[in-house]
Order: C-alpha cells, then structure tokens, then sequence
C-alpha cells in the first residue's frame, strides 16, 4: 500500500491551491492555508448534490443503481486524490451495520496515521510536495478529529514513541522519511445507493489504474478527461485492483467512511 510513487494531481485540487497564498501555522502545529477566494466544492459535496434526487427517491428498505455519468466519473476521481482513499485502510463493512465506537487498536493504528498524514500533503508540483503548506507534524487532536469526521472512530491514545515508522512525541505525529505512493487513478465503475430506515448509504466499485511497464512514466496530463469519459488509459496504466467503498453523510452533509473492500488486486 506504501508504494514508492510519485504524486499527480487532480484538476479540482489544482483549482483549491490556486486560490491559496500565505500561509499560518495554528497552535497545534498544522499548517493551513489562508484563503483568499472560496475553494470549488469537495468531491463528496459534489457527489451528493449529483446522487441527490437518486436519494430522495428511494423508500425504505430500497437500492437503486446510480447511472454513471461523467460528471459522476471525474466527481469520484477527485475524490480517491483528495482524501487519498488509496491510503484508506481495509476495513469489512455491510450495509446498515453499526459503526463501532471503540477506538482502534494500536496494531491497525499505523495505516490509519498514513492514511491522515498523506491526505494532508500538499503538492507544488506533479512529484514535488510543496514543504511550506504541507505540515511537518499533525496533532494528536487533529488526527483524532480527522478519523472521527470522516470514519465516526475514536483513536487510542499511545505512548510517546514510535509507531510503525511514525514518531509520536505525545502530543504530534511526525512525517517518516520516506516517498509517498501517487494520488490514485481510480475510475467510478458501478455505484448503488441503499435507504436503510431513511438513513442513505452508498456503495461504490472502482478500478485503479496504475504503471504496470519496466519504466518510470507518468500519468498522461489528460488523465481527469480520460477517465470522465471513460475511454481507455494508455500504455503502460493498467487497471490493477478493484475496490469497494462504502460511505454515508451525516446531518451537517460531511463524508463519512465506513469500509474498504478488496475485491481484486
């Protein structure tokens, strides 16, 4: 999962870091960019105003399968690269089933603090992570907010030290010396929506592609058209796994992830 890649960029999070000049840096050691002009929408509130009257539609107990479009194509692109949902560890799930609320255990903690610091990394450039926005630790509190937002799960609290590769000071997680994986190349293949006593999940199969040739190549700078109007990558991305991911929204229409599947790799 750690692959040693580079990194491409989507066109939407080109946009947000256009639209970012200075930076400030909070008292928990986070990084953030000042905004001086409204970002475009987040992948995921693009997906629920384009799934919206799918939604509405559903009565209780029903599933429905969603029509792809492109827009619904590029919608999930963006958002495996925003959330880095190639970092998102596996995790079994079935429609309906509650979410745990004990915290994650220190041995499958590791994934989940990869998972937080890659989606966090801010790209200058394709292969370039750009060091002034791009924090050289994450608070404890911001991880453990991070996971409860976008997984409704609680962090346990370790012992100053290391984790996995992870240096823990108790208090901020730093970044390991190490490359980080490109932001995936996914594309939407089937997505189902499911009305569980009024509450909407989604499920949603992907393909990642990736460079199956014996040379470095990047990915072409078209790759957002390409996989909107589903046509066929070039040589030498191939489409190499195949994912389920199941998600919902909470009241305040923020993401929330309940499970990675695996279904080939």
């Amino acid at each position: 999962m750690k692959k040693l890649l580079l990194c491409c960029l989507s066109l939407s999070l080109c946009l947000f870091l256009a639209a970012c000049d200075t930076i400030v840096t909070s008292e928990n050691g986070d990084k953030k960019p000042q905004q001086n002009a409204t970002p475009p929408p987040s992948a995921a509130a693009q997906i629920k105003q384009l799934t919206a009257s799918d939604a509405e539609a559903l009565q209780p107990n029903g599933r429905y399968e969603v029509k792809i479009t492109p827009d619904l194509r590029t919608a999930f692109f963006d958002l495996a690269q925003q959330n880095r949902l190639d970092f998102m560890p596996a995790k079994d799930y079935e429609v309906g089933q509650e979410v745990t609320e004990e915290p994650i255990s220190i041995e499958d903690f590791d994934d989940y603090l990869y998972w937080v610091l890659a989606q966090a990394i801010i790209w200058e450039s394709y292969g370039n992570i750009d060091h002034e926005q791009t924090p050289e630790k994450l608070s404890a509190a911001y991880v453990h907010n991070f996971l409860q937002t976008h997984c409704g799960i609680d962090t346990p609290t370790p012992e100053a030290g290391s984790i996995a590769k992870i240096d823990f000071d108790g208090e901020y997680y730093y970044y390991p010396s190490t490359s980080w994986a490109e932001a995936p190349i996914w594309e939407l293949d089937n997505l189902t929506l499911e009305n569980v006593n009024g509450q909407i999940f989604y499920c949603a199969s992907v393909f990642e592609y990736n460079n199956t040739g014996d040379s470095i190549e990047y990915p072409p700078d078209n790759a957002w058209e390409i996989i909107a109007n589903a046509q066929e990558m070039p040589e030498p991305f191939n489409i190499t796994a195949k994912y389920e991911i199941f998600f919902t929204f909470n009241d305040n229409n923020k993401i929330i992830y309940l499970g990675k599947t695996i279904l080939s790799e």
